[in-house]
Order: structure tokens, then C-alpha cells, then sequence
């Protein structure tokens, strides 16, 4: 069985994660208790390595709550082939005592029996059993291996919650037992303790602070006997080897360390080997098991001779490249020194090399970070040589980390930017005529420069040269561990025929996260601006006929996952739609900081009804018919609206359009917040515009609270009538550019927040009463407008409006819990401070938005009247 093992390690703030491999016994964790409550207690000491004529002690301590004392039974197993363990008695070769403690609070009982092996001989290696009865019942037992060599001068033990061959070093040092220390251990020093304790195929060091569930500890060791311990290849005992001290210190980082280790059951096979991250690819540091021992090579003097015999006897006949690899690995120093092999060599035993501990002036070997890393080209990165694109570091053809070549250089690619179209024109320039994937995290780090960032290409592009591309070599946000990979396509993605679905453990139910199939990929679609009616569109699509709701606070948690932008930003859907297509996308001026859909923090979760949507009464009270505080019948009780959504935002003028549809008024409107005293009724309330009556809306929830005392709470709607003075207004642009709406008497300009293609277009239509075409252009900085002034900062007008008399205009948000009322003066303030005029150029006009203390461009709307 293979053994996995993650080590973290940090020095100085730096961490890396190393991933090992070993065909090593997995550990058993076998201390729990049984049902009767009796346990063995720690410290668990499973292997013992001693000389000749000494005496050994083996502990086995317990604790129970029964009120009988426990009977402890030793006994040795009589044939390393059987199963058979003999009772041991106490006499001239064995010593057993015996201890009882005083019952803790719990009124548990603690035992201790002890062995004692004297004078030692070969003939008392063998495996050692200690049983712990309460009754027929109830039996614990845990075993002790006891290794005798002649040659062992220093005795050694593991602390274990393992059987055997697992588990910290101690070694006995002055009457002591204590620790070594991390620091220096190696491959080789962990060869030594193995054989002291009766392993000779060596073994694996392991630091007990990264692998806690396997060396666990109730406290931290009191000695360290060894610190950056030193052994040479024929060391047969750790008294040989260097490091000794009286109480050394044992510190990395400011955390202690100590040592353990996994020795091997059985001689390592493969003499060479990959340590790679992750598994299983063409690259990596090179192990070698040489003479016994296993350990790296220099690489100080080697050559592409010695990488491809190396690659040749890894499998890959097509040669290779040494290269420095992005992390350094723990308990290993070289081993091979100055290797060096014939031109067509094809195995180490053709090679000549010095071992480590040999003369050799002119390795120049630091013994930790210059170890040989070697990459071995695969038959897709031979054949393709002389391309300009090339995919490495993976055994499969079709897949692996796009590398491109740059004024002659390979480099590599970032993930800014790459989805779904840039993955099929990698795979289609490399001959895969049915796209690819992107793959993110999945193929080690390349090396070079990092050539491409932020490139964008259409779906209909075959070629880099159709793409938008930002060219390299500096970024100072990414690194190659963030280097892109993709997996190119060798057949046809099947073409659903339903072409959405939703993803979750609910998904069967009708809710989940929304993907929908486009260009042969399923991708996410962005939730921003969405509402009911374009949920009900996808709804209906799942074969839901009662419509559905945007899942409010389900952001996708996995957003890494996804590559390249959603299917779709700021769709907007009819009221009742069943065809995703007569949808459009919407543009806007200015991009709510909430509402991005770039990094998939916006991916739309769908909840599709099983019933019809509610429908509840709605009247405006305290004014006129057609104005007054907003009032919603729910429960056979009148709510009040607050003015507060979800109780940080407030409510938009798109839920005004919904309440004055729902009363007749088809005209515009406007709505404001003012103070009411507290009831107990209160209603939060967000609709997107397009619904025909408020139990359609995507967030209605009940409150029992709306603010502070004095806080504008309520909400105050106006609907405009026909021939309403409120909807007299003109258009016009001013000489020096600025677009402006004219009404009763007053000029006011217009803010970006809530301006997008629909605004302008009606905008347009009213000007020279004809159709507008926008689209986004860069704009140039104009001076900033501060304070308050006459502009519009909140509006919203339905789809196929010709005129903005029929929009619906609300309150701008001021300071603290300040609010300015539609149609006075107030202040265009988002995320900074907006605000918006029109130049007129060449006979279009542009809008313009100017950021106050930013200096990033943003994107602007070009209306074109005719």
C-alpha cells in the first residue's frame, strides 16, 4: 500500500507543501478505548533498537473505570511465522512489576505494568506482547518490537501510536532519553536508526509538527540530544555521527521540531524516481536509491547526457532539461556527486559518479539547494520544437501547461482573462479542432518569463492573432504557480438538449447554481440586475411553468472553479418570457462595485417555484390616488414598506415602476423616504421592473423593524399621470457638451449611477425623435463636479420607453441618514464621486463620467441620434 504524505513547512514566512510517495505500511491508530472504558495511556513505545548485554524496559499503562483491577499478561511470540506468543514468567532473564495510582476525580484507575529484558542477547529480538484483561470480555493489547544487534551502541526507541517501524526518535544519551532535532536529519540519518532498530532497507524521515495525527504528543520534549545531525553512508550506529550536544536547542521559525520516521518493511525497487507536485507528470527533483540509501544528485556539472539517461530510464526516450525546481525538499542531501555518463547512455550503471563523503573539491554541492531537478520532454513538446505554442509538463498528449514562444524564448501564460474562448483557440492552433478546457492548478510551475496576461479572444477566433493580448514580461501579480494549462477536446462536447441545468444538492427540486450551454462549454451566468422575470425565463426552460426567484446571498463559494466571464452580464428578460433569446443584455454607464460579474462572485443560484406566485393588494395612503406612502396587504394585515432592503440597501426606483404598474399608472412615477412612527408591520421589498404585481418580486421579506428613531423608514411613491407637469420635459446638449433634461423651468444633468442603454436611448428619441445606437467607448478625464447641484442620481425606465417622462426617478443617498429627494438638488456619488455630461463629436455625443480620487478609466456610452 502506498502511504501519501502532505508536509508543510515554513521557514522564515515561506511555506511549501512537499507530497511524497512511499510504498510504506499506512499507520494503525489502535489506542482507543473500548466500550468498557479501559485505554492505554501514552507515551506508546512500539520498536526498541539495543546492543548486547543490556537492559531494556517496555511500559504498558493503563486507565479504566471499572472497579476491578486489570490483569496485565506478557508474553513473546515463540516463530516470526506464527501467531503463537508464549507466557512470560519473571524470573533470571525477566523482571515484572506492577503499580497502582490513586482514582482521579472521574473515579478512573490508572495501572502500569513493566518489563525488563536483562542482558540482552540476540535471541530476545522478537516481537513482545502485553494483554490487559478486566474480564473474558473485555481484552486490550498492544505490541513492542525489540531489535538486539551486536553492533548498536546507542540505544533507540520510537514513540509511536503505530504498531511497528513508525513513530519519533529517542535516543539514550547520559541516563537520558531525549530528541533529535529536525534540523540537518536526512534520508541517511533515518538509515541509521532504522537499521539500530532492525530494518535494513532505511527509511523515511518525517517532522513531528507536520504530521501530528500520526506523532502525536501530549507535550513538547524537555531534551534534544542531536541538532543538524551528520552521518556518514557507513555509519552502523547514531554515536558515529555528529550533532551531539547536552540539551542542543531545536528551533526553526520559532517552533520546535522533532524528528520521526517510516522505515521501510521492504527494499525500494526503482532506483530512480520523480518527487513531483502533483503526481504522475514528466518533472521533477530526482531520488535516486543507490548502495542501499536513498537521496538526491548534485546537479553542479550535469549535462543533457546525464537528463536523458535519466528520462530514459523514467520511460521518456525524448530527452529532457534540468532546471531549478520552485521548492526545496526536506531530510534529503545529495548522494550522487559529479555524475557523469556517455552520449548515448541509457542507465546510471553506465554512469560515473563520487558518493557522498567522497573527495570531490569541484562539486560545489550546498547539500540542500542544489539538488537535480530534471524535466523530460514529452512526444507533443518534441514534435512540436519549432512551434510558436506548445502544451508541457503532462504525460497526455491532448493536455498539459500552455507554454508560447516570445522573441525566441518560451514562456507562459497567466490566468487573467482565459476561459472558455481562449482555451479553444489554444486547442484549435494546436490542431484539436473541438476546443478545450482551461485548467487551473493542475500542472507544475513552468519556467521562463510569464508572456501573456489578460487576453481575450471571440468564440468565433481560430488564432491567437484574433485575440486581444497583453504581452509580458512583468506582472507583479502572478507568479508561475498561477500558470494556465488546458485540456484540448479529441471529440465533440455532446449538445444537450437542454441547454440549462442547475448544480447543487437541491438541483432536483429545481434550485441550485445556473449553467447554461453556449459554444459547446456550460458556463455560469451572472445574476446582476436579474430578477424574477429572468429567472422565470430559465425556469420555465427546466420545465418549471410557475416561474422562479434569483437566490439572494449565494454567491458562488468556488468561484476559482471558473474560467473566463459568465455566459451573460446584465441580461434582461420581458415579464412572462419563455424563450431566452428574446432576452437582451444590457449596457450601462457605470457599473455597480456590487453588481460585477467578472470573478464570479455574481454567479446567479435559481429557486424554481412548484406553485403560482403570490399576488397581494397594494394603495398608496396619506396623500392623492396616485401618491402616498406605500402600503402592502399581506396576511389579511396592511405592512408598510421600509425603505431599507435587507437593512443595508435601499429600495430602488424599479420597485416603484412595479407599484404603479400594478395601480394603472403607465406613465413614470417617482418615490421618496420619509419618517413614520415605528409599527410592528414592515415589509422589505425589491423588485427589478419588470413584474405585474409585488408578490413577484425577487426579495420579499417581513421586518418587525426599520431603522432608528428619526430614520427616513417609509416609502413615498408619486405615479405620474397622462398629462401630469411632472412628465413635461425636453431634451437637449448644451454647447459645450453637456447632455441635459429640461423640466419645469429647471435644467438638470445626469448622473452615471443608474444611466445605461435604455436612458439613453429615450434620451435620443426625445432629442430628434429617432432611434439611438450605443455602444462603450474610452473617455478622457474632465474636471469633477463636487458638492450639490442640479443632477439626476437615481432613475430607472422601463424597456421601449420613448420618452423620460415615463422613467421613474428616486432619492440619492447623502450623508449618514440624509436623503435628497427626486428632482432637487443633490450630489452623482457611487463608490466615488460620478458625474456625467455629453460632448458632442463630429454630430454623436459621448457620455462622459468623471471618478473623483480615482484614477482608473472607466467605460462610457456612446449614443449616436440620427
Amino acid at each position: 500500500m502506498h502511504a501519501i504524505r502532505f508536509i508543510f513547512y515554513c521557514v522564515l514566512w515561506d511555506c511549501i507543501i512537499i507530497i511524497h510517495s512511499y510504498p510504506y505500511r499506512l499507520p494503525e491508530r489502535n489506542h482507543t478505548t473500548s466500550l468498557s472504558g479501559l485505554e492505554f495511556l501514552p507515551p506508546y513505545y512500539s520498536n526498541y533498537g539495543i546492543g548486547q548485554n543490556k537492559d531494556v524496559a517496555l511500559r504498558c499503562k493503563v486507565r479504566t473505570s471499572a472497579e476491578q483491577s486489570p490483569t496485565f499478561m506478557w508474553e513473546k511470540l515463540s516463530n516470526t511465522n506464527t501467531e503463537n506468543f508464549n507466557l512470560i514468567s519473571e524470573g533470571a532473564k525477566y523482571l515484572i512489576r506492577q503499580k497502582e495510582w490513586t482514582r482521579d476525580i472521574y473515579n478512573r484507575g490508572r495501572y502500569i505494568s513493566k518489563l525488563v529484558i536483562k542482558q540482552t542477547e540476540t535471541s530476545d529480538s522478537g516481537l513482545y506482547r502485553c494483554r490487559v484483561t478486566i474480564s473474558e470480555e473485555v481484552s486490550l493489547q498492544r505490541l513492542f518490537e525489540v531489535y538486539v544487534n551486536a553492533s548498536s551502541v546507542t540505544p533507540v526507541r520510537l514513540v509511536t501510536s503505530t504498531t511497528h517501524g513508525e513513530g519519533l526518535i529517542e535516543v539514550f544519551h547520559k541516563h537520558k532519553w531525549g530528541a533529535i532535532c529536525v534540523s540537518g536529519f536526512t534520508t541517511i540519518e533515518a538509515a541509521v536508526i532504522c537499521r539500530s532498530l532492525g530494518y535494513p532497507h532505511g527509511g523515511q524521515p518525517w517532522n513531528a509538527y507536520a504530521d501530528k495525527l500520526i506523532f502525536r504528543r501530549p507535550h513538547r520534549y524537555g531534551s534534544f540530544w542531536m541538532n543538524n545531525a551528520h552521518c556518514s553512508l557507513n555509519a552502523t550506529d547514531i554515536s558515529h555521527c555528529s550533532g551531539w550536544g547536552d540539551n542542543v536547542e531545536c528551533e526553526i521559525s520559532s517552533i520546535d521540531f522533532n524528528v520521526g520516521v517510516t522505515c521501510r518493511q521492504e527494499p525500494l525497487q526503482v532506483p530512480v524516481r520523480l518527487i513531483q507536485l502533483p503526481q504522475n507528470l514528466p518533472e521533477g527533483t530526482v531520488e535516486v536509491y543507490h548502495n542501499g540509501q536513498i537521496g538526491r544528485i548534485c546537479d553542479h556539472g550535469v549535462g543533457h547526457r546525464e537528463v536523458n539517461v535519466l528520462c530514459k530510464m523514467l520511460g521518456h526516450n525524448f530527452g529532457g532539461v534540468k532546471f531549478n525546481p520552485d521548492v526545496k525538499h526536506m531530510f534529503f542531501r545529495e548522494l550522487i556527486q559529479n555524475l557523469t555518463c556517455p552520449e548515448n547512455g541509457t542507465h546510471l550503471d553506465q554512469c560515473s559518479h563520487e558518493e557522498l563523503g567522497e573527495q570531490c573539491i569541484s562539486c560545489q554541492c550546498d547539500g540542500y539547494h542544489s539538488v537535480l531537478a530534471v524535466r523530460c520532454w514529452t512526444k507533443a513538446e518534441k514534435e512540436n520544437a519549432n512551434a510558436s505554442l506548445r502544451l508541457a509538463a503532462s504525460n497526455v498528449e491532448h493536455e498539459g501547461r500552455i507554454e508560447v514562444k516570445h522573441n525566441n524564448t518560451w514562456g507562459t501564460v497567466t490566468p487573467r482573462g482565459f476561459g472558455f474562448e481562449e482555451a479553444d483557440v489554444v486547442c484549435r492552433m494546436l490542431g484539436y479542432r473541438y476546443g478545450g478546457t482551461p485548467k487551473l492548478n493542475t500542472f507544475p510551475p513552468g519556467q521562463g518569463p510569464i508572456w501573456i496576461d489578460d487576453i481575450h479572444c471571440p468564440f468565433t477566433a481560430n488564432d491567437m492573432n484574433d485575440c486581444t493580448i497583453r504581452w509580458g514580461p512583468h506582472f507583479r501579480f502572478y507568479h508561475h504557480k498561477d500558470d494556465v494549462g488546458v485540456k484540448c477536446r479529441t471529440e465533440p462536447e455532446p449538445d444537450p438538449e437542454r441547454k440549462v441545468r442547475l448544480i447543487g444538492p437541491l438541483s432536483t427540486e429545481g434550485e441550485g447554481r445556473l449553467e447554461y450551454f453556449k459554444h459547446g462549454h456550460w458556463r455560469t451566468v451572472c445574476k446582476a440586475y436579474m430578477g424574477t422575470s429572468e429567472a422565470s425565463a430559465f425556469c420555465f426552460l427546466l420545465g418549471y411553468r410557475n416561474g422562479g426567484y434569483i437566490l439572494q446571498n449565494r454567491d458562488s463559494l468556488n468561484a476559482s472553479r471558473f474560467y473566463g466571464p459568465p455566459w451573460n452580464e446584465y441580461l434582461d428578460c420581458p415579464w412572462n418570457t419563455t424563450d431566452i433569446e428574446t432576452c437582451l443584455t444590457r449596457n450601462w454607464a457605470y457599473k455597480d462595485f456590487r453588481k460585477t460579474c467578472d470573478a464570479h462572485t455574481n454567479d446567479a443560484a435559481l429557486k424554481c417555484r412548484s406553485d403560482e406566485f403570490p399576488e397581494y393588494e397594494v394603495k398608496l395612503i396619506g396623500g392623492s390616488l396616485n401618491e402616498g406612502q406605500l402600503r402592502i396587504e399581506y396576511n389579511n394585515s396592511w405592512y408598510s414598506v421600509c425603505s431599507l432592503r435587507n437593512n443595508w440597501r435601499d429600495v430602488r426606483a424599479t420597485t416603484a415602476a412595479v407599484v404603479c404598474r400594478q395601480l394603472g399608472y403607465m406613465n413614470g412615477g417617482e418615490y421618496r423616504f420619509i419618517t413614520i412612527d415605528q409599527p410592528d408591520l414592515w415589509i422589505g421589498l425589491d423588485c427589478n421592473g419588470k413584474e405585474m404585481n409585488v408578490g413577484q418580486c425577487n426579495y420579499f421579506m417581513t421586518y418587525t423593524y426599520c431603522g432608528p428613531i428619526g430614520y427616513s423608514n417609509a416609502v413615498y411613491i408619486k405615479c405620474y399621470e397622462v398629462d401630469d407637469a411632472d412628465r413635461q420635459m425636453s431634451t437637449y446638449i448644451e454647447d459645450d457638451g453637456r447632455a441635459l433634461i429640461h423640466r419645469n423651468g429647471i435644467s438638470w444633468e445626469i448622473c452615471s449611477n443608474t444611466w445605461g442603454d435604455i436612458e439613453a436611448d429615450a434620451f435620443c428619441r426625445m432629442l430628434v425623435n429617432s432611434g439611438g445606437v450605443e455602444t462603450y467607448l474610452p473617455y478622457g478625464r474632465v474636471p469633477p463636479r463636487s458638492g450639490v447641484y442640479n443632477v439626476i442620481s437615481n432613475m430607472f425606465c422601463p424597456r421601449g420607453t420613448h420618452h423620460l417622462g415615463d422613467c421613474f426617478y428616486g432619492p440619492t443617498h447623502g450623508d449618514g441618514n440624509h436623503f435628497y429627494n427626486p428632482w432637487e438638488p443633490s450630489i452623482c456619488k457611487a463608490t466615488g464621486e460620478y458625474r456625467a455630461q455629453r460632448i458632442v463629436v463630429g454630430g454623436v455625443f459621448m457620455l462622459l463620467i468623471t471618478l473623483k480620487r480615482t484614477l482608473y478609466s472607466l467605460s462610457s456610452l456612446l449614443s449616436q441620434c440620427s
